[in-house]
């Protein structure tokens, strides 16, 4: 052992390895204190990779920026789109014929309504109706023309046929070409050529062989067979648009059997009168035909 080590073993050294020991931790010692720290930590720093900074992307977030882009443009789309427009028409006399936007012709007896979209649009022609009505319609294929009147619709692809749509979901089909689906909450019937099918609230609809002039209020040929006078005053109020009364009881039995084309109500009047012996004249004050 030199010298200067008794200065720097400062530990107990009781054999050879003890001093081996202590000798190699003081060698340490001497190189650290040679060292410049401050060069090597740049030395070292300079080698490094800068870290790049990583911005994270949730899911979420790229969720909920497509559902409010979605959003956004539903709302102008809404905005921008023109609502469907349609159009409401109420007859004012006992035939009037009007043009549907696909072609089709509709004869409405007075009072009859009629509401459609004006550019069928969609994948059926529909309109909405009520009261009396010839239809005339054009085939289109697979684009069929449907009728809504309450609970009942009536559905056709190209025909001709009488409807009359009086409330209360009551509802009566006259088919003179073609054929037509009519359709409620109970049932459905198909309805072909020179048949009828009625429908009424909670009923299936039944349909027969048409038996009567179904088109006379449209050409004002009427046609009475053995009809009782209430129903033929019903019915001549109805083509003619004019109320009637029937004042004499007694008249409720008398049947008709007379034919009128295009005769005026005047007319008819006169003619009941003269065949059946009854008199018929309209009050001057309030315009009702009185028979008696």
């Amino acid at each position: 052992m030199e010298e200067n080590d008794k200065y720097i073993f400062d530990g107990e050294i009781n054999s050879q390895q003890d001093f081996n020991e202590q000798k190699d931790l003081y060698s340490i010692y001497l190189q650290a204190g040679k060292i410049d720290t401050d060069k090597a930590w740049n030395n070292v720093s300079a080698k490094l990779t800068p870290r790049k900074q990583v911005r994270v992307f949730k899911l979420w977030h790229a969720v909920s920026a497509a559902a409010a882009v979605a959003a956004i443009t539903l709302m102008i789309t809404l905005l921008v789109k023109e609502p469907i427009k349609y159009q409401q028409i109420t007859a004012s006399t006992a035939c009037q014929e009007i043009t549907l936007p696909d072609g089709s012709t509709v004869c409405l007896n007075q009072g009859a309504v009629i509401e459609f979209q004006e550019n069928f649009d969609g994948e059926e022609r529909l309109v909405k109706f009520s009261g009396e009505g010839y239809f005339d319609i054009v085939h289109l294929d697979n684009k069929p023309f449907v009728i809504k009147s309450g609970n009942n619709t009536v559905k056709v692809l190209g025909t001709e046929f009488n409807l009359i749509a009086n409330g209360d979901n009551n509802i009566k089909v006259s088919v003179t070409d073609g054929c037509v689906s009519l359709q409620n909450n109970e049932g459905n019937i198909t309805v072909s050529k020179n048949e009828e099918a009625t429908a009424t609230k909670n009923e299936k609809p039944q349909k027969n062989k048409i038996t009567q002039n179904v088109l006379s209020w449209q050409s004002q040929m009427l046609d009475f067979k053995d009809c009782p006078l209430p129903k033929a005053v019903e019915k001549l109020s109805y083509v003619y648009g004019v109320e009637i009364s029937i004042e004499n009881p007694s008249l409720n039995n008398l049947k008709l059997t007379s034919r009128y084309q295009n005769a005026k109500i005047e007319d008819v009047m006169q003619g009941l009168s003269t065949i059946y012996h009854i008199q018929a004249e309209m009050s001057p004050v309030t315009g009702v035909w009185i028979i008696q």
